[in-house]
């Protein structure tokens, strides 16, 4: 009797171990069965969905919806295009102004370029000519016309003198102004016409 209660205790732990595995596989079993049966009623449900879609009926209104919304793009697509070539049209005209806005410019440039040196041309002959009047002018004829003029048109005229009529006659303005004449003799200095 011992070998006997031996034994079933030595084959118990395996009885167990069977059990659990039968039980595990009813479970496991049971659990796909309930997958199958979910997974079942969603393909009759998509099977019942695809069917309203794809009615007689609803069939040709869906591809006419389709085919409204492609030819309402590409009508879209034709009007972009149209407007991107009427941006291109314009731009490629900005960019012809430009280029003969910048021509004009240009010459413009030029021009006033010339019309400075015609004027500072101009200028210099009239100074020059003025300090030649100012050389046979005697210093107490031209002083109030120097003291009446800018300091920059007066030191250009005794700069064009010839220097001895230039010093009698810086000296005449600082008898009469002194401040004048320190202005000028300062412009002078700064030109490197007096040492």
């Amino acid at each position: 009797m011992k070998k006997i209660l031996y034994a079933v205790l030595a084959v118990q732990p395996f009885i167990i171990v069977l059990l659990l595995v039968f039980y595990f596989e009813g479970v496991k079993k049971q659990g796909d069965f309930i997958k199958e049966q979910e997974m079942y009623i969603a393909a009759q449900d998509s099977m019942r969905t695809l069917q309203s879609v794809l009615s007689s009926f609803s069939f040709g209104d869906s591809t006419m919806v389709g085919m409204e919304e492609h030819t309402s793009f590409f009508e879209d697509t034709k009007q972009h295009e149209a407007y991107i070539g009427e941006m291109k049209t314009a731009i490629d005209s900005l960019q012809r102004e430009k280029s003969d806005l910048e021509e004009i410019s240009d010459e413009i440039a030029q021009k006033k370029n010339l019309l400075d040196y015609l004027s500072n041309k101009a200028l210099d002959e009239n100074i020059i000519n003025l300090a030649k009047l100012y050389d046979n002018m005697k210093p107490a004829q031209s002083v109030p016309i120097i003291i009446g003029t800018n300091d920059t048109t007066a030191v250009l005229i005794i700069l064009n003198m010839e220097a001895r009529s230039a010093s009698k006659l810086l000296g005449s303005i600082a008898e009469t102004d002194l401040e004048k004449a320190t202005r000028i003799s300062k412009l002078l200095s700064m030109m490197g016409a007096v040492k």
